[in-house]
Parts: C-alpha cells; structure tokens; sequence
C-alpha cells in the first residue's frame, strides 16, 4: 500500500490503525483496551509519548519492544505503512 495524500491518506491511516494498533492501544491511541489495560499501553496521545522522535517509534514498531510485549512488525507493515501510522499518531497530541 503506498499512502496517498489528502482524505484518502487520512481514511487510509486510521483503517490501518484500527486493524494493525488499536487492539492494544484503542481506536483512540488512549491504551484504553482489554489488551492495553492489560499490558500498561501509553496514551499515545500524552506529552511524554509525544516527545518521542519519529525514528524511535519507527523503530518500536518494525522492531517491537521486548520487555513491553510489543511485536515487530518489519514483517506486517511496510515502512511507507509505519510512516503513515506515525503521521496518524501525531494527530492524537492533546
């Protein structure tokens, strides 16, 4: 999938989000899922998981995070698709 620009893009992240992310971190980024609860998922949404660099989550997520229980998803996603969900995520800032 290779994003497009405008609206599309934007119906285009949020679907990816919610079928390849929200189980975990809630439709909304809030972490407030069964599954997020669960594994103490941050509010994507928080100024501290904002402060985050566009590479560190690139890399959280194609190469996931061990102790936190995130899987990598180098295999799932293209990186066009992780650039597109971190476009997505920054729209979440409060």
């Amino acid at each position: 999938m290779v994003p497009s620009t405008g609206k599309a893009a934007d119906e285009d992240a949020v679907k990816l989000f919610k079928s390849k992310c929200a189980s975990c971190h809630a439709a909304d980024g809030t972490g407030k899922s069964k599954q997020g609860e669960k594994l103490k998922v941050r509010d994507m949404a928080s100024e501290d998981f904002q402060k985050g660099t566009d590479d560190d989550w690139k890399k959280s997520i194609m190469e996931g995070i061990k102790d936190k229980k995130k899987p990598a998803m180098k295999e799932k996603l293209t990186p066009e698709q992780v650039d597109l969900l971190i476009k997505y995520v920054r729209t979440f800032k409060k």
